[in-house]
């Protein structure tokens, strides 16, 4: 985590793309109060569901992520450590590349303007 006046606090994505390949669970509980506010167990989500590699590591992680995590995802927003346990068990507990997927844009613009 990068900490200065001129920038802005970060958490740092690797350790935590890291974790989640490798399936710690405790990962959450050693982060410092600042880091925890960093933690964003959406982002966290779209990162591990995109992964680098062969089609089968590709299928397993999009598949792991949408039964474990983004299922019932929103109603869970009040618990983040579930979130991070369930986010932690779609690893595969060797590292991968996650490439950030950004959310695709509907074509409704009445439904994009009221998000």
């Amino acid at each position: 985590m990068t900490m200065s006046k001129d920038k802005k606090s970060q958490l740092n994505l690797r350790a935590v793309l890291r974790a989640i390949d490798h399936r710690d669970r405790k990962y959450l509980e050693r982060l410092t109060a600042e880091e925890r506010a960093l933690y964003k167990a959406y982002t966290m989500m779209r990162y591990a569901s995109s992964v680098h590699g062969d089609q089968a590591h590709q299928e397993y992680y999009i598949e792991m992520v949408n039964k474990c995590v983004n299922k019932h995802f929103w109603a869970l927003n009040k618990h983040p450590e579930l979130q991070w346990l369930l986010t932690a068990m779609v690893g595969s507990g060797h590292e991968h590349y996650h490439p950030w997927l950004p959310p695709l844009k509907s074509k409704n613009k009445e439904v994009d303007n009221e998000e």
